[in-house]
């Protein structure tokens, strides 16, 4: 008689079996079996034990030994086709896996038309205990160079020692099987879900009960119950409620352009032909019509914000009683998700490669926080979803986790990867390793508070754009904890040290209330974004007094105007907190951790609160343009090129992550009194190539503040010192936000003219200095452009050349004018070849300027009347009076500096 219980048990172990293996692989092709040593190079011996358990053999690879292995070809001009499928696998395990060394695999395409070496590469960890199997899509391996092509691979290796990794060689490391073979998803079999699931929860006792008999449908059935049921988020807001609450009209016409696949991404549209077969890897800006080249397009693609759209139209059509428009919107999304979730397979190794769609920051954004797209989508449809598409959804969620907890990089990418990773360990407590997920992310970004944000508030990047990245990631899980009910987990402090981050903002606002842009950067309003944070430190009166209006009377009011910010490097001068408050940004600052540009010691100005008048344009958008190179270069910011060459820092150094270059740079001088502001910088750095330094440059920024007496202005002096003895061309460079100008005196004096806002005089002082300016200039060379992220627009480049000089002194003079006022300048001279200057206005009054012995020596003349004020900077500063607590008291960091004196005779310009 036939074992009944016998044959339920194989049935069921049949059926988990089955159910084991759900992602699909076909045309499998073996390039290597792994079970010869005469296969390889570097192999001495094969291992028939320690294999993979479908696997017969593997390679024995002692590093000890043989730092790279090679695959030897049959005759010497055979070359692979690996074209013909779309991944790689294979098997490997290490005998002391650890979180430090790396191999390279390796395929060489050799290109005889170029120079260097031309191969595909991706790095493996050798973390992992025991045997794991690696499936790679091709497409995620970096191109080096221009290789011919995968169809001819003319050397396959796995290498040590590679680019920047040094590999431990005492380790011993085994291949089984390397093959060829197209896969689709998902990866995690329904058995793999199940298995991940705390099953001894009480609210899973039914589905725990069908799993223990095999019986996986109704095992998915009873979850999808639980799901949407029994388990209840308290999101901030009742997703178990369809409503068009809050929700515009407007997503109507959003949501359509998702249902014929039309895009909009990173300002390119795009409408994929067949709106039932979306390759998602595809980028149009590869292609010809589109403009420049950027990875970001396939990027942002898949961060599917328009997802989210569907599900909000769902909600809005449904409660308009347009159901069938409602169901049109569900099953969009449910043809595009299955189609994401078969055609991009969970990568074994962080895809973060172009075309990816599982770059590891994509993979946190999708799911991070309370503003996930993938979070919202998710709670949207969840009550509407079929049971089999809700199970995948959550399968995702799970395979994204399991990928982020696994690999992860630095800067603001973590915030952003471990931002995502939480919101799925809060999202789905029912998983064994929620609370590790939650864990791992939020100790790992509580130290990382302490890591990127400087003591002066500055995160680390120095961009006033991704410092907000970073800012909102970190408090993103503090905001998803408190929502969800797990701050009891979080150390108490654990958001106190991003208060630092939002005083920072303050601290840099000008006056129209936004940020400067610095490095990458866009547009941010300080007084909007605080009032969104500030609940959660209601006790900082500096913010509290931006939040409330910025009245001048305040008590709150700020009793400092200017500042340097020592640990970053930033420089703020102000007149004053008033809206129509001259303002000047300095950038005294080393490279930061990433979105660098080449810009140290430029310049930000912004006369009687007009903003961002002397300009920097934030970069642009991530292409491969000129003008994105421009907008990274020195050749657009307002700081001096050598020789045509720009400035060459490098950032990322060991010790050194943020790119201080020389370490004899001197720190940066700043002095701030009544009556003027003073500021010095150096940059002894590369140009054109790190060692390149032929040439200091020392700049001084001199703000005259604005009395009742006189009008305020800016003097710049650029002190340009040839270490190697020889003769340079220097070139000044001042970036005006408008096209409408006017030059005078041979361009001696280049002043903006437009009607209802305030202006800005440039004045060249030296008459050894050539002005001239242009006005979007495409060839030779791309100038005069202000480079956006929602286009490129013309502006003006005023230039200033100094040819053939050894060492020689830039002076600068920058005259702010009112709205409907005119420079009125007649005249600029430089009466001597002693550092004597002189500008004069149409009625007389003048300004004096003179260099002496380590001294500036400033006279405003007017004969009108004779008040004099007389101001010295003493050769050593002791101190500054710009001691300030918002939070902490930052400690100046003030070395030895020129003398000023500055003497102001009579009412200029008032």
């Amino acid at each position: 008689m036939i074992n009944l219980q016998l044959v339920i048990f194989f049935v069921i172990v049949l059926l988990l079996l089955l159910n084991n293996i759900l992602c699909v692989e076909v045309n499998k092709s073996i390039i290597s079996p792994c079970n010869n040593t005469l296969d390889w190079s570097g192999i001495s011996s094969i291992d028939y034990q320690d294999k993979p358990y479908n696997l017969n053999s593997s390679l024995i690879w002692k590093l000890s030994t043989n730092s790279e292995i090679n695959l030897k070809k049959p005759t010497n001009n055979f070359k692979w086709n690996l074209s013909t499928s779309s991944s790689l696998q294979f098997y490997l395990k290490v005998d002391l896996p650890n979180n430090y060394d790396n191999i390279l695999l390796y395929f060489g395409s050799e290109n005889p038309a170029t120079s260097g070496i031309d191969y595909y590469s991706i790095y493996i960890p050798l973390k992992y205990n025991g045997w794991r199997k690696f499936v790679i899509k091709r497409s995620n391996l970096a191109t080096n160079r221009t290789p011919l092509g995968w169809d001819q691979i003319d050397t396959i290796s796995f290498k040590t020692n590679w680019g920047s990794y040094t590999t431990n060689k005492t380790l011993t490391v085994r291949i089984a099987e390397l093959s060829l073979l197209d896969v689709s998803g998902p990866m995690y079999s329904d058995n793999d879900v199940f298995m991940a699931l705390d099953l001894t929860l009480q609210n899973l006792t039914k589905v725990n009960n069908y799993y223990k008999i095999g019986d996986l449908e109704n095992a998915k059935l009873e979850y999808c119950n639980y799901l949407k049921n029994d388990k209840y988020l308290p999101w901030s807001y009742d997703y178990k409620k369809i409503t068009a609450n809050g929700i515009s009209s407007s997503i109507i016409a959003t949501a359509n352009k998702t249902v014929n696949a039309i895009f909009d991404v990173v300002g390119v549209t795009y409408q994929f032909p067949d709106p039932l077969n979306i390759n998602w890897n595809y980028n149009p800006t590869a292609g010809s019509g589109y403009g420049s080249y950027t990875a970001e397009w396939t990027w942002q693609l898949n961060r599917f914000p328009f997802w989210n759209t569907l599900a909000q139209a769902y909600w809005y059509a449904s409660s308009k009683g347009q159901q069938s428009l409602a169901d049109i919107y569900l099953k969009t999304f449910l043809r595009q998700f299955n189609s994401w979730i078969v055609s991009q397979p969970l990568p074994s190794l962080a895809a973060n490669v172009d075309y990816s769609a599982w770059r590891t920051i994509e993979a946190g954004i999708r799911l991070g926080g309370l503003g996930g797209s993938w979070p919202n989508t998710f709670l949207r449809f969840l009550n509407v979803m079929p049971c089999n598409d809700l199970f995948n959804f959550v399968r995702s969620f799970l395979e994204h986790a399991n990928y982020l907890y696994d690999f992860q990089t630095s800067g603001n990418w973590l915030t952003m990867e471990c931002n995502g990773l939480y919101t799925a360990g809060a999202m789905f407590p029912e998983f064994k390793d929620a609370k590790k997920w939650r864990d791992e992310a939020s100790e790992k970004l509580y130290n990382e508070i302490k890591v990127q944000f400087l003591p002066d508030g500055a995160q680390y990047e120095l961009s006033t754009g991704y410092h907000h990245v970073a800012f909102e990631n970190i408090i993103g899980i503090y905001l998803t904890a408190k929502t969800l009910g797990y701050t009891n987990e979080l150390p108490k402090d654990f958001i106190d040290g991003l208060e630092r981050a939002l005083v920072f903002d303050v601290l840099l606002m000008t006056p129209s209330g936004y940020l400067p842009l610095v490095n990458d950067a866009w547009d941010y309003n300080v007084p909007n974004y605080l009032k969104t944070y500030i609940p959660y430190f209601n006790n900082n009166r500096l913010m509290n007094w931006v939040t409330n209006g910025r009245s001048l009377t305040s008590s709150d009011l700020p009793n400092f105007n200017s500042v340097l910010l020592p640990y970053c490097g930033f420089v703020v001068m102000r007149q004053d907190w008033s809206t129509n408050s001259h303002y000047a940004f300095m950038d005294i600052a080393p490279l930061g951790y990433g979105h660098d540009h080449q810009d140290k010691l430029h310049i930000i100005l912004e006369p009687y609160g007009r903003s961002n008048l002397l300009f920097d344009s934030g970069g642009g958008n991530y292409e491969t343009s000129v003008y994105r190179s421009y907008a990274l270069s020195t050749e657009s910011h307002n700081t001096i090129l050598v020789d045509g060459l720009q400035q060459k820092r490098q950032n990322r150094q060991v010790n050194d992550l943020m790119g201080y270059g020389d370490p004899n740079t001197p720190k940066p001088i700043f002095e701030n009194t009544t009556l003027y502001d003073y500021a010095k910088g150096v940059y002894q750095d590369g140009y054109g190539t790190l060692n390149n330094r032929s040439v200091i440059h020392e700049r001084e920024l001199i703000f005259i503040k604005e009395t009742n007496n006189y009008k305020g202005f800016w003097i710049v002096i650029d002190n340009l010192k040839a270490i190697d003895f020889k003769y340079h061309n220097y070139d000044a460079r001042w970036h005006l936000r408008t096209t409408n100008v006017e030059s005078q005196l041979n361009s001696r004096v280049i002043a903006t003219t437009d009607l209802n806002m305030p202006n800005l005089a440039v004045v060249a002082l030296n008459n050894i200095v050539t002005p001239s300016y242009v006005i979007g200039q495409v060839s030779p060379n791309v100038l005069g452009w202000n480079v956006t992220r929602s286009g490129n627009r013309p502006a003006t480049s005023v230039l200033h050349k100094v040819n053939s000089a050894m060492n020689t002194t830039i002076i600068t003079c920058f005259i702010p004018l009112r709205n409907g006022e005119s420079h009125n300048i007649t005249n600029v001279e430089e009466l001597e070849n002693n550092g004597k200057f002189k500008v004069t206005m149409k009625d007389g009054k003048a300004i004096n300027i003179q260099l002496v012995e380590g001294r500036v020596l400033v006279l405003i003349n007017d004969s009108s009347q004779m008040k004099i004020t007389n101001i010295t900077i003493p050769p050593i500063v002791k101190g500054s009076s710009t001691s300030f607590t918002p939070i902490t008291s930052f400690a100046l960091r003030l070395l030895p500096c020129l003398w000023l004196l500055v003497i102001v005779l009579c009412n200029i310009l008032t």
